[in-house]
């Protein structure tokens, strides 16, 4: 619940420089931390923090030292097992109540590998005098951000955001063409990378060191594929929500007011009911909703049923209505929170969510994190399964005959309903199980002209990362292997991303027991007609909710928590978008034929979807582009050695 930055030097620093950039990257991202600053600085080191205090303020300052003064950490999350390792650290004179010092004394007592007994979300560093080090670990979701740049000189910086490392001045500002790579092909772009060269995210699950003999980053967690779970489903559903209650009560702080989102989603509900059973204060939920003049496009307005349920949890309720208002254009803002181009629309009624909330609390709990682990992508995951049957029953030969007839006949069409688009089928039956994934959610780009080949180029780069990913469940059934594709890219890296960067955009924190990384490994266990049966998604999910849940809310379908794209980009955006994308200076056009693209925006207008997912994504390229990229300074004079 706060933002860290700093700067290491196995040599020396400048003292008076040090502290005055350090401070500028805290400033830089006060909206992480808005309740307090610290900072603390010795020859090696300068770090910094931004404080969100969800308990008493006066607890827990950060950075922290040791009684001792030799190690020191500054840290940004919750842990979860706190109350455990901390009875389990009872020779430490304890000062605070602060997770930050529980870590801090189990690096005294078990160094590095205090990592490997932590759970919860995490973004930390720690500088050890002794050993003129400092060691920093990532949690095993992701659910806490963490940036990093080494100089060519070997100073290494920092930060929780990207606005605050670039805050520091050192940043070359060079953009990465892997990242745009990426960024055209999924719509973000994942960790190690960034969008800048040389500027790196530490991965989920992962740990860093660097000292004068090197720096190095390695996995201390990883979701376990071997383990496979022969339960009987009684005995699933029982230990399921054995794990689910004590994530929650975990996530929930009695000391203080707990609400939740609310959705007309299994996930949220599911939540929000064990929540209203457990906690000794009054839940307050909260749930966004289009106005009625945009949910008549078919994004269906969640408010009324959400309501419902309310009622039947008994929590005090608010709704939340988001209007196409030309004056809350939020979107250079957001640019500006999650400092890279980031194509989830999403981002929109997420932020606004949050806002509405943080005007009643500074901690919710969300349902995040049902749809990876328990399969909940009907529109990916049965169709996914269904070309797997058809794949096992028809030879390979026949297969990739029938698709090419099919190609020739049969129109391509995204507004068809999955089943009814042949051409997409075949082509996916026709081609390796890894690239049909990809391609069922990669940005459609057409035509193929339109971008650069070294752009497009990206596509097979990301192929490989997912074969990788894919391979790694070999043995398993087919929907656990997608589902670790999507839980260590997708989940990680856009959803998570989402989370975290709207909220903290808002000072509030949201908390996901589904994302406990014991009900996430106890998931992945489990075969996947425990998840998937038939046509019915996250199954066991369900049949749990069955105790819990307001009965109105299981028979209703999935949808998505995003907006209209293609009514704003014809609507209050269209100038917006031609202004920045056809401007004679654009940026774009260093990455794809103008002229092409300009044909794509007419037909567009005209009423053509097939290429909205893409001119989004180039708007906001356009956006980040002049709303944080070009108020960033760049490669001033060396400052340390």
């Amino acid at each position: 619940m706060s933002g860290i930055c700093g700067i290491f030097n196995t040599g020396k620093l400048p003292k008076e420089n040090a502290f005055r950039i350090c401070a500028e990257m805290a400033r830089a991202m006060a909206y992480r931390g808005p309740d307090e600053d610290g900072f603390y600085q010795n020859d090696k080191i300068a770090f910094g923090h931004r404080r969100l205090s969800i308990t008493d303020v006066a607890i827990g300052r950060q950075p922290m030292c040791c009684p001792e003064q030799d190690i020191v950490i500054v840290f940004d999350g919750e842990i979860s097992n706190y109350c455990e390792l901390r009875a389990e650290l009872n020779n430490y004179e304890f000062k605070t109540k602060s997770s930050a010092e529980v870590i801090l004394a189990g690096y005294k007592k078990w160094g590095q590998q205090v990592i490997d007994r932590l759970k919860g979300a995490f973004a930390f560093v720690i500088y050890d005098r002794k050993q003129n080090l400092i060691f920093a670990a990532r949690d095993h979701l992701g659910k806490k951000p963490f940036y990093y740049y080494l100089t060519p000189k070997g100073t290494f910086y920092f930060a929780s955001d990207l606005q605050s490392l670039a805050a520091s001045g050192v940043l070359p500002g060079n953009i990465s063409q892997k990242a745009i790579q990426y960024y055209f092909t999924l719509g973000y772009i994942p960790a190690p990378l960034s969008i800048y060269e040389g500027v790196y995210k530490l991965e989920a699950g992962n740990a860093l060191q660097y000292n004068s003999n090197g720096f190095k980053t390695s996995p201390f967690w990883d979701i376990s594929l071997d383990v496979q779970n022969n339960l009987s489903e009684s005995a699933v559903e029982e230990r399921l929500e054995d794990l689910l209650v004590t994530a929650v009560k975990k996530c929930i702080n009695h000391d203080d007011p707990s609400g939740a989102l609310l959705s007309g989603g299994i996930d949220s509900n599911l939540v929000t009911a064990v929540m209203a059973r457990h906690s000794s204060n009054k839940i307050k939920t909260f749930t966004v909703g289009f106005d009625e003049k945009v949910t008549t496009t078919g994004t269906r307005d969640e408010r009324q049923i959400a309501e419902t349920a309310a009622k039947y949890y008994g929590t005090p309720h608010q709704n939340i209505s988001i209007s196409d208002n030309k004056d809350d254009f939020i979107l250079p803002k957001l640019i500006l929170y999650l400092g890279e181009p980031f194509a989830d629309s999403s981002i929109i009624p997420t932020f606004l969510v949050c806002r509405a909330v943080s005007e009643h609390l500074k901690c919710a709990l969300t349902g995040d994190g049902g749809d990876e682990s328990f399969g909940g992508y009907s529109f990916r995951y049965l169709p996914h399964l269904w070309e797997e049957r058809i794949r096992n029953a028809i030879p390979e030969s026949v297969l990739a005959l029938v698709s090419k007839i099919i190609e020739k006949i049969w129109p391509v069409s995204e507004s068809l309903p999955r089943p009814l688009r042949l051409s997409t089928i075949f082509r996916n039956l026709s081609i390796s199980r890894e690239k049909a994934f990809l391609l069922d959610q990669a940005i459609r780009v057409t035509p193929d002209q339109l971008l650069f080949p070294e752009i497009l180029a990206g596509q097979e780069e990301v192929l490989q990362r997912i074969k990788y990913l894919y391979n790694k469940g070999s043995g398993r059934d087919e929907l656990t292997r997608i589902l670790y594709v999507d839980a260590k890219l997708y989940m990680a890296e856009d959803g998570l991303v989402k989370t975290d960067r709207m909220s903290m955009a808002n000072s509030i924190e949201l908390r996901s027991p589904l994302l406990d990384s014991d009900i996430v490994e106890f998931a992945f266990s489990l075969p996947g007609q425990m998840k998937i049966r038939g046509a019915n998604c996250k199954y066991i999910l369900k049949k749990l909710a069955m105790k819990y849940v307001c009965p109105q809310i299981l028979d209703i379908p999935k949808t998505g928590f995003s907006i209209p794209v293609e009514n704003y980009l014809r609507g209050i955006w269209r100038s917006d978008f031609e202004n920045r994308v056809f401007h004679s200076d654009s940026p774009i056009s260093k990455f794809m034929n103008i002229a092409q693209l300009n044909s794509v925006w007419n037909k567009f207008l005209k009423g053509s979807n097939a290429s909205s997912k893409f001119l989004w994504t180039t708007y906001i390229l356009s956006l980040w582009f002049s709303e944080f990229h070009c108020r960033q300074t760049f490669n001033p004079d060396s400052r340390f050695p």
